[in-house]
């Protein structure tokens, strides 16, 4: 596979830290967290946890792609974070 396009990568909100990183990125709390950039779109959407992966094509980190909860959790990463 080979991807063309140029991406950048900017550490903004949870998934873009996920991407910029390398790592997985777990929030339990989304209101109680530092990292949210955008609380009043989480609250009015009602996302209360969330979990954002790194996307990656031949080794290489291209996104992240991000899963929100409606309910403060414990979101599993038995994964190890690799998708």
């Amino acid at each position: 596979m080979t991807v063309s396009a140029t991406y950048v990568i900017q550490p903004v909100t949870t998934s873009g830290n996920a991407a910029a990183s390398g790592a997985a990125i777990r929030v339990d709390d989304i209101g109680s967290d530092p990292r949210s950039a955008q609380r009043d779109v989480d609250a009015t959407e009602g996302i209360r946890a969330m979990l954002s992966v790194p996307l990656r094509v031949a080794g290489e980190i291209i996104g992240a792609i991000s899963s929100d909860m409606l309910e403060a959790t414990k979101a599993s990463m038995q994964s190890g974070g690799a998708v």
